[in-house]
């Protein structure tokens, strides 16, 4: 059995930074959704469907949102 602490560290810590995000508190909504989506894109190397689907939403409200964000 192979455990993280046998595991290089770059691998351990990169496995752990894909598993949350973190948002400061005060930050707001439209600026969090921002951050939230596309940090979850690049978790799934940019595939909008099955981003969509982590996210609860349908690939047209994602890509809806994306046109909306490059205006922000």
């Amino acid at each position: 059995m192979i455990l993280p602490e046998y595991l290089p560290a770059d691998i351990v810590e990169s496995k752990a930074k894909k598993n949350y995000i973190t948002i400061p508190i005060g930050t707001a909504l439209k600026i969090a959704e921002k951050n939230i989506i596309l940090q979850t894109l690049s978790s799934v190397n940019n595939n909008k469907s099955k981003a969509a689907h982590m996210l609860g939403l349908t690939r047209k409200v994602l890509y809806n949102k994306l046109k909306r964000f490059e205006r922000m």
